[in-house]
């Protein structure tokens, strides 16, 4: 129906509203203290983005700074505080919980195959879990500061992350083993996506640069500038 409907979590209590799977998802705080950790966030689930009014509404207990889709829309992951919390987006149940990163996760993404999900925090690690059994596979190390944001390869047999210490990185999230470090930027790194044919690599900074790698050679092939 056209009510929004808001759920306050811990979610093992809670049941979420029926879902649309094609909604359009986003995060907005509840709280003018950004500082606080404990402040509620909100997901939000849009029924259509030219109509403002939330389908159904989840409140979180801690800052929400990432969504991810897996591959065929199944499951729903959201980087909440310091863990990864999955849910079915059709019933809204709680399917997992990864915990172990010891700073605030800023990115999430889901594997083509949805067996994996890759993680990036503020504690300067990329964590690589097994979904279905919570475990971390891999712990991958060697950035120094925040990472921002990490994203599957369209096969699945490369994981890149980028960095606030100005680096790209590209990952075997089989074995957790380092491919590659670029070093284009000279800001943050904000954002990191593969093209969907997999050829190409992407990466976005606070130098206002975007930059165009060869996706296996790992060269610039292109850079574009912007004010």
């Amino acid at each position: 129906d056209d009510t929004a409907k808001c759920i306050r979590l811990p979610h093992i209590f809670k049941q979420l509203a029926a879902q649309e799977p094609a909604g359009v998802w986003s995060s907005q705080i509840l709280e003018t203290d950004h500082t606080a950790t404990d402040v509620p966030y909100l997901i939000t689930c849009l029924n259509n983005p030219l109509i403002p009014r939330p389908l159904f509404t989840i409140e979180g207990e801690n800052m929400v700074m990432s969504l991810a889709y897996s591959k065929c829309g199944s499951q729903l992951a959201r980087a909440e505080g310091q863990q990864v919390v999955v849910c079915d987006p059709v019933s809204g149940f709680e399917l997992h919980r990864l915990q172990g990163h010891t700073g605030l996760i800023r990115s999430v993404a889901f594997s083509p195959n949805r067996k994996q999900i890759a993680s990036g925090s503020d504690d300067q690690t990329v964590r690589i879990w097994n979904v279905e059994t919570e475990v971390c596979e891999w712990t991958v190390t060697g950035h120094h500061s925040p990472v921002s944001s990490v994203h599957f390869s369209p096969d699945g047999k490369r994981l890149v992350s980028g960095s606030w210490d100005n680096t790209v990185m590209v990952w075997d999230p089989s074995t957790g083993e380092q491919l590659c470090q670029l070093k284009a930027h000279s800001d943050w790194v904000r954002a990191v996506a593969w093209s969907p044919c997999g050829r190409w690599l992407a990466s976005g900074g606070s130098d206002g640069m975007v930059y165009v790698y060869h996706g296996k050679t790992f060269e610039v092939k292109s850079s574009l500038e912007f004010d």
